[in-house]
C-alpha cells in the first residue's frame, strides 16, 4: 500500500519517524535504540530463567537504574526487577494459602 504524499512529503509517518523528528535524535540513532530494545527483549524472552540479575554500575547523573541478568546478559530497569521478583514470590506462595 502506497502512502499518500502532497509535495512529496509523506503524510502517514510511523512512529519512529514522529520520534526521530520530535526527539532531535534523527532517524539512525532511533533505529539503533529500537535494535537494542528489540535484541535485550530476545535475550530475555530466550532465557533458561528465572532471571538472576544484578546491578549495573549506573552514572550516578543517570535518571533510571538498571539490572542485567547474569544468565542472558538482558537488562531491565529498577521497576521492572521488582515486579519480576513479586511475581516470582507469588508463583512460590501459590497454593501455600490453603
Amino acid at each position: 500500500m502506497n502512502k499518500p504524499k502532497s509535495l512529496g512529503v509523506d503524510l502517514m509517518p510511523n512512529a519512529l519517524d514522529v520520534l526521530a523528528t520530535v526527539s532531535g535524535l534523527g532517524q539512525q540513532a532511533v533505529d539503533t535504540i529500537i535494535n537494542a530494545v528489540k535484541e535485550n527483549q530476545r535475550r530475555l524472552l530466550a532465557c533458561e530463567g528465572p532471571h538472576d540479575c544484578v546491578p549495573e554500575c549506573t552514572p550516578r547523573n543517570q535518571l533510571v537504574k538498571k539490572y542485567q541478568c547474569k544468565k542472558c546478559s538482558g537488562w531491565m530497569t529498577t521497576r521492572d526487577w521488582v515486579w519480576y521478583q513479586e511475581g516470582l514470590k507469588h508463583g512460590r506462595n501459590q497454593g501455600k494459602e490453603d
